[in-house]
């Protein structure tokens, strides 16, 4: 049965990968985005009564679903860094830091206290559920972000959009670790809140950023001497997983968040200038990689999907989730860009674009497998944010490539991801 089980494994995996160079341009003329096809086939597949598989639930499986996931961020944050080619000037970067701040704490605030007053969750579940789904995800967000470096794309709300993908992967984390405490904590939550703030918010933060800054720089004046010395070969991207994995590593292990060491690693890294082509080599190699487990992850996802997660969704859930994805996220994303000289299309653009995706599902099951949380209350969670992630995968994949036309005052045409890059 193991055998059986391997191989079948692996025929679906070939197809699937297969699928991933072929779908976007078999697509290009369809309201459809190859993460939906994903979702759909894990779904079905186990549905298919050929062989019996193992139980994909979360709960289940929470070392596979923690890691997986978490490789799959740090490797898309590492692309998000490389590609990003505006220069590290205020003028540039001004309005990012108003859709951090401003949106995501005011996202995680909403949503938060409309999942406690609302669905009935506890104080900690319903923090848990607005720091998990706040983000903007970095994997699948691709279709409207810049595009491969050196490719002059200045467009402000691309920009914004990878910017902020790249950041508040990062700037989540304290609020997961806060509703992480507060399930564990009694009633007095006065010391496990200034714990709080200065260890999970002030220094990991702080870390993180000087850790970023620090082997970004120093990993770039090495590798430049190395390719003058003819002793890398940049078009081996295996560089640039090295780099990410030794960024994240030594980051986490100083104690600070290596999501966001990560992706302001790769932005110091990738501020050389004169080495577009290189640049792009060791793009090319993560957004492949990404690509892999983009793959794996959608069809995993799919998979939970169907092995009856929904029973544990609500309709207040599902009303919850519903009001994230159309009210929450673009009201508090449209305040953030109030004073800035974005047009109103813009605007719209990069309010409604926090697309809910791969690194929500790592924090999700980073919290729950830290937390004190009953199974039952889990699952709950897990139904909420899977069905706003399904509903998000949907809505922005269709609607990715004609929203970004039209925000740039365009003609709209149904494209995907594949006219996109």
């Amino acid at each position: 049965m193991e055998d059986e089980y391997y191989n079948l494994a692996m025929i679906v995996l070939g197809i699937a990968i297969l699928g991933v160079t072929w779908l976007p341009n078999l697509l290009k003329e369809q309201p459809l985005s190859y993460p939906i096809i994903y979702v759909v086939a894990g779904f079905l597949l186990y549905k298919v009564p050929v062989v019996k598989m193992p139980d994909p639930l979360p709960y289940l499986n929470s070392f596979v679903s923690i890691h997986l996931t978490e490789f799959c961020v740090i490797v898309s944050l590492a692309g998000v860094g490389l590609k990003v080619d505006s220069p590290l000037k205020w003028k540039n970067w001004k309005h990012l830091f108003q859709l951090l701040v401003v949106a995501m704490l005011l996202s995680i605030a909403m949503f938060s206290g409309l999942s406690f007053w609302y669905g009935g969750f506890s104080l900690a579940a319903a923090v848990l559920l607005g720091a998990v789904l706040a983000p903007t995800d970095p994997v699948l967000a691709a279709d409207v972000q810049v595009g491969p470096p050196g490719e002059g794309d200045k467009k402000r709300d691309k920009f914004l959009l990878t910017a902020e993908a790249g950041f508040n992967d990062g700037l989540a984390f304290p609020f997961v670790y806060m509703a992480i405490a507060l399930s564990i904590a009694s009633y007095n939550y006065s010391d496990v809140l200034l714990d709080w703030l200065w260890q999970d918010l002030i220094y990991k933060i702080v870390m993180a950023v000087a850790a970023g800054v620090l082997l970004g720089f120093g990993f770039r004046e090495i590798f430049w001497r190395f390719q003058k010395l003819k002793l890398t070969n940049v078009s081996d991207g295996f560089v640039s997983l090295a780099l990410t994995l030794l960024v994240y590593g030594i980051t986490e292990m100083l104690g600070g968040y290596g999501f966001l060491a990560v992706f302001i690693g790769a932005l110091i890294f990738s501020k050389e200038g004169k080495h577009h082509t290189f640049k792009k080599e060791l793009h090319n190699f993560t957004d492949q990689l990404e690509r892999l487990l983009i793959v794996v992850i959608l069809l995993l996802f799919g998979a939970i999907l169907s092995a009856g997660l929904f029973d544990f969704l609500t309709v207040r859930g599902v009303i919850i989730g519903l009001v994230f994805v159309f009210v929450i996220r673009p009201v508090s994303g449209w305040l953030s860009l109030f004073g800035t000289t974005l047009t109103k299309r813009e605007r719209m653009l990069v309010s409604f674009f926090g697309i809910r995706g791969i690194g929500s599902l790592y924090y999700l099951a980073y919290g729950i497998s830290h937390g004190d949380f009953a199974e039952v209350v889990a699952m709950e969670i897990w139904a909420v944010a899977a069905f706003t992630i399904l509903v998000s995968i949907i809505i922005h994949g269709i609607l990715a490539y004609p929203a970004t036309k039209w925000a740039q005052g365009g003609r709209v045409e149904i494209k995907t991801e594949a006219d996109v890059r």
